[in-house]
């Protein structure tokens, strides 16, 4: 892959999505700045196709409305016209869909914490001095995701006086506010090629035409402006420029969002 320039390494790159168990979503997230740039420059490449998501209409119908507006077959057969089996295997993503083991060992991770979380924070009726400080249990009513997610960070330490007790004390005086880093990225060449199933020469291919395509692009949009071509002329290179440009973004959305289905599909 060392053939490939840096930015078209990126666009062919799918992105790495941890799997949580917990809903985090309220949490404030740290992604590595190499990420976030790529998806900056992903949003200005589909501002440039000018394909984005339709505007959502002012006024929206009810839903009722929208039902009754539906042709369906009579009250009687509607079950069985709405053929539900193909639908859930839709739904499914096929009928062989399976987990990832890297997901089942961050669920018991998670799950883990929040046995230890829920023996800790009990009240102890005998021995006091086992009991998790007032603070941490009044926090842990209504932050269990938070103080989990804490709890994994500072790698089950046993000493929860000193690390995990010491950093959620700052966040509930609101001197810290906890941050949930998501390891995000791109996959290597040989985990694309290992995980995923990918075929790097015809990656390379890809990249390569890609490469050409944008190249000539750029050559014919530059000879138009240059040479005071006639209008129709600029018309037609500015035409090629947004092709490209929408390629590059179709094709990152179809990478980008896409290939959790071929990995699950693919296991």
């Amino acid at each position: 892959m060392g053939t490939l320039s840096r930015s078209l390494y990126n666009y062919t790159h799918p992105c790495q999505s941890p799997y949580l168990l917990l809903e985090a979503r309220t949490l404030p997230r740290e992604y590595p700045p190499r990420f976030a740039c790529f998806l900056a420059h992903h949003c200005q490449l589909l501002k440039a196709t000018a394909h984005g998501q339709p505007e959502v209409p002012e006024v929206l119908p009810s839903a009722v409305e929208t039902f009754v507006s539906m042709q369906y077959g009579s009250q009687d057969d509607m079950f069985s016209f709405a053929a539900l089996q193909e639908v859930f295997v839709y739904v499914r993503g096929g009928k062989r869909l399976v987990v990832p083991p890297e997901w089942k060992d961050l669920e018991k991770l998670l799950l883990a914490a929040r046995s230890r979380l829920n023996r800790m924070m009990k009240v102890h009726k005998k021995k006091k001095e086992l009991e998790a400080p007032e603070y941490a249990r009044k926090h842990w009513e209504g932050n269990k995701n938070e103080m989990t997610l804490l709890l994994r960070d500072c790698n089950f330490s046993k000493d929860l006086g000193d690390m995990f007790l010491e950093k959620l004390e700052r966040i509930v005086k609101k001197k810290e506010k906890y941050t949930l880093k998501v390891d995000e990225g791109w996959y290597s060449a040989s985990e694309m090629k290992t995980e995923l199933g990918w075929h790097i020469k015809v990656l390379n291919d890809f990249v390569e035409k890609m490469e050409a395509e944008h190249e000539r692009s750029q050559v014919v949009y530059s000879e138009g402006e240059v040479s005071g071509f006639d209008a129709s002329f600029n018309a037609k290179a500015e035409q090629q420029m947004k092709t490209a440009t929408f390629v590059y973004g179709s094709q990152l959305l179809r990478i980008t969002y896409g290939f959790a289905l071929r990995y699950i599909q693919t296991r």
